[in-house]
């Protein structure tokens, strides 16, 4: 709850907008430190507002990947672990780190809806642990797993999983490996750099306190789940190969959780641009959309006269029906000896009348039209134009032009249809 301060004007900036759209911003302004402390992301922002004209070689020479969130540590072996608080490591920065590099380890940790029997466990897709390079169908287990699930050297087994298609839509998939080593529990727990931290799911106490949007069945999971859980929390319970799952576990953010590299000098080579980092100059974007903005003369001429033809094909269909139903009524004149040019006469002097009346009537009616659409447009629809409203201008002669223009377009329309009826009965 947030106690109301003060209203800001549009002269102080309250529709401010960095985007270059008609729509006026819905703003609220709040204390920037409590929202994120709120948000439970101290320290971060997304959008950074100046003042003063910032070059992308000024920003370069003040940025390094550590603005980013990018997480640094050297261990045993010279051997970098590069982690990252937005959980996922952009795929540019994989290729500029891992590029050429002998020595690299990418490292994807996921929830596996089941490996084998055990349902929902973390696991990590790695290159190699240890010194030993996975092949595309091979897998790790820890002893527990391999003790749980009865199963030893070169035994194979499933692991399932979801994965994301378009419009977010989750199936299941699943591949078939070969277990090729078995290593201690104890081992995988020591490495962080093999556990995921995926809000939500790793920094619970108990696994059917898992607040994921993914569609979780906890009636399969069982006391030893949930004993396993309290003690080693999110530590992978197998390691597949990253070559195999890492491409179909892959998603927009990021296709690893962690990276070992020997090479520092690489870190070097990272750049904003690779963290989706922008610089935006909303004074030049305005100028440049103002001046390749759409000629809408060319486009409301177009549309104009997309509704002309429209509106006459549409005036064929009275005339076509009025002549349908007095079909008996013209036969009966062609049988008594009237011939073609005086009924035509007949028809012409009936409708006449009709369709210059009509179009008269036309001209008021499109007078109302026009007043209740700008006037829409000026208090409903303000938001699509941004003005204090719209004035309608009548001119005279105006109205003659459109409204005999009407009248001649409808009588040559009529005649010519009444003609080609009874001459040819179509």
């Amino acid at each position: 709850r947030l106690e109301l301060d003060s209203v800001v004007s549009m002269e102080q900036g309250g529709n401010l907008n960095l985007k270059n759209e008609q729509i006026i911003p819905f703003n609220i302004f709040v204390n920037r430190e409590e929202l994120a402390e709120i948000l439970d992301v101290p320290g971060k922002i997304n959008y950074i507002l100046s003042d003063r004209m910032i070059s992308p070689d000024d920003f370069a020479l003040v940025w390094d990947y550590a603005c980013s969130g990018l997480k640094v540590k050297v261990g045993e072996n010279q051997v970098t672990t590069v982690t990252s608080e937005r959980i996922f490591i952009q795929d540019k920065v994989i290729e500029t780190l891992c590029q050429s590099e002998p020595i690299s380890n990418r490292i994807y940790g996921y929830l596996a809806n089941s490996i084998g029997e055990i349902p929902y466990s973390f696991i990590t897709a790695v290159d190699s642990y240890n010194g030993y390079t996975l092949d595309p169908d091979e897998i790790i287990l820890s002893d527990y797993a391999a003790q749980r699930l009865k199963v030893g050297h070169k035994d194979t087994l499933t692991v399932s999983y979801f994965v994301s298609q378009q419009f977010k839509t989750l199936t299941v998939d699943s591949v078939t490996l070969r277990v090729t080593k078995i290593v201690p529990l104890s081992d995988l727990h020591t490495h962080p750099y093999l556990k995921a931290d995926f809000p939500g799911l790793s920094n619970v106490e108990r696994c059917t306190d898992w607040d994921s949007d993914l569609p979780i069945n906890m009636n399969l999971i069982t006391d030893e789940d949930e004993a396993y859980w309290t003690t080693y929390k999110n530590t992978p319970k197998a390691l597949v190969p990253y070559s195999t799952l890492a491409p179909r576990w892959k998603n927009p953010f990021g296709s690893a959780t962690a990276l070992q590299i020997n090479n520092l000098d690489r870190l070097e080579n990272l750049t904003y641009e690779m963290f989706d980092i922008q610089l935006i100059y909303p004074r030049e974007a305005g100028f440049t959309a103002a001046k390749s903005g759409v000629d809408f003369s060319s486009l409301f001429l177009s549309l104009g006269v997309f509704i002309i033809i429209s509106a006459a094909m549409l005036m064929m269909v009275p005339p076509s029906e009025m002549l349908f139903r007095r079909r008996d009524e013209i036969n009966l004149l062609k049988a008594t000896g009237f011939p073609r040019k005086r009924i035509v006469q007949l028809l012409w002097r009936e409708s006449a009348p009709v369709a210059g009346l009509s179009a008269i009537i036309g001209v008021f009616v499109g007078l109302i039209y026009t007043f209740l659409v700008l006037f829409l447009l000026g208090t409903v629809w303000k938001g699509a134009t941004h003005t204090d409203g719209f004035k309608v201008y009548i001119h005279l002669s105006t109205l003659l032009i459109g409204g005999f223009s009407g009248i001649i377009l409808s009588l040559i329309l009529l005649y010519f249809r009444i003609v080609r009826k009874i001459n040819f009965g179509l």
